[in-house]
């Protein structure tokens, strides 16, 4: 991975990014749901089925985690409000319990090969660190994560992978910086 450089695209970029996420808080919760994520499913920078990207033009849709056609994981600001939107199982809409957790909910288009009913949800959550604190919930992001993970050889949109971004994602010293770098003292 390379080291991060002040006037480098990718990291002008990454701080756009971060500054997006709204406050230190919110971020770091959102990071630890992304490394979680990507250990608990040994996600690899260089493994052709996932995607972490800094998009360009982006204000609504942060540090995103797609594996092959879909997102996993994704930071999503609405005007002031942000939300942590997770992958989640097609039986989404009929589990009231988790249902009531979420604060947006879309359902992703069909696939060839799914029926009209068979696609996953993208549940969006206002703190991200709920994700890891609720059981059901927490199990039912990996399995409609790894379902993703076995769904093709590789993502379409491999060509915007940015090594800064994962490496963002799951180092703790980066995070350290960039966050220090765009909050200051409210980082810690």
């Amino acid at each position: 991975m390379r080291p991060l450089a002040p006037g480098d695209t990718e990291t002008v970029r990454l701080i756009k990014q971060v500054r997006a996420l709204g406050n230190a808080r919110w971020a770091r919760d959102y990071l630890a749901a992304a490394r979680f994520l990507i250990d608990r499913l040994g996600l690899d920078p260089d493994d052709c089925r996932v995607n972490t990207s800094l998009p360009r033009r982006s204000a609504k849709w942060l540090l995103p985690i797609t594996i092959n056609h879909r997102y996993v994981l994704v930071a999503v600001r609405m005007g002031d409000e942000r939300v942590a939107a997770a992958v989640w199982p097609a039986e989404f809409d009929k589990i009231p319990h988790i249902r009531r957790l979420a604060a947006r909910a879309w359902r992703f288009d069909a696939l060839r090969g799914e029926g009209a009913l068979d696609p996953p949800w993208l549940v969006g959550f206002r703190d991200p660190w709920i994700l890891l604190e609720n059981h059901d919930l927490r199990e039912g992001w990996l399995d409609a994560a790894r379902c993703e993970l076995e769904r093709a050889s590789a993502s379409p949109y491999r060509r915007h992978h940015s090594d800064t971004a994962f490496q963002f994602l799951t180092d703790g010293a980066m995070q350290d910086r960039v966050l220090a770098n765009v909050f200051g003292a409210e980082s810690r």
